[in-house]
């Protein structure tokens, strides 16, 4: 499924193709340092590796990621990447990275609005959404609370110290 949410970038299935993109992306200490759990420097193996996981995770239909490639209509080039993941019960957790060149455009707050319409339409169990982002990464903040999420406080993840967001899901 393609879901175009502007003229120039859409939201469409990952293929093991993109590893390449994923990467090159992954790799930049700027985006990786705002990661939760990814190795630097990110290897062609631990995008294939990733790739399996991924596909383990989608055989449960209770638990299976909704997830998406972010994408250059006009190339077709994987940009970013935007999950919701089931964390427990009718939790779900919203993570996603984009590649720097298209930092400060818009890009992921559009995507994620695109996203939470899915989710509000199209899977029932998602009850309350959750995210995170790294102290002082205010950008990523700010994608968070144009699309509904409300700050909830700070905690520690390993060496990072986090802002915490939720949104409660409504159909």
């Amino acid at each position: 499924m393609k879901v175009a949410f502007s003229e120039e970038y859409s939201l469409s299935p990952h293929s093991r193709d993109d590893a390449p993109e994923i990467v090159k992306h992954l790799s930049d200490r700027e985006i990786s340092d705002n990661l939760r759990k990814v190795p630097n420097p990110y290897t062609l193996k631990d995008a294939y590796d990733w790739f399996d996981r991924y596909d383990e995770e989608k055989l449960d239909p209770e638990t299976s990621p909704i997830r998406f490639a972010i994408r250059e209509n006009a190339s077709g080039k994987m940009i970013g990447d935007l999950a919701v993941r089931h964390l427990k019960d009718r939790t779900f957790f919203v993570g996603y990275w984009l590649a720097k060149e298209y930092w400060g455009k818009g890009i992921m707050s559009n995507a994620l609005k695109a996203v939470l319409d899915i989710v509000r339409s199209e899977y029932p169990k998602v009850e309350k959404l959750v995210a995170g982002a790294r102290i002082g990464n205010w950008a990523s903040r700010r994608v968070l609370e144009k699309n509904g999420f409300r700050f909830t406080g700070e905690h520690f993840e390993g060496s990072l110290t986090v802002w915490t967001f939720e949104m409660q899901h409504s159909t």
